[in-house]
């Protein structure tokens, strides 16, 4: 079984799409970890400006926003 980011998890969860143990490990980490909470936050406001202006993304922008997120956490990775 391979694992999910936390970044895609965020994802799943904004909207709604999050199984019930990947949604109770999600709500852990929040918890611990503030800017993750900050990362939620902005996650929901997008999600939020797009509905309000009647855009749906593009399978293409999801492929293209989920790649930019694993590259952001193999780097988030390497420093620590």
């Amino acid at each position: 079984m391979t694992q999910i980011s936390t970044q895609e998890l965020l994802i799943l969860y904004v909207y709604g799409e999050i199984s019930p143990e990947d949604r109770a490990r999600l709500l852990m980490e929040l918890s611990a970890n503030p800017g993750l909470q900050d990362e939620l936050h902005k996650l929901k406001e997008i999600k939020n400006a797009l509905q309000d202006a009647y855009v749906s993304p593009s399978e293409t922008s999801v492929k293209i926003v989920t790649q930019y997120i694993r590259n952001t956490t193999e780097e988030l990775h390497e420093i620590e």
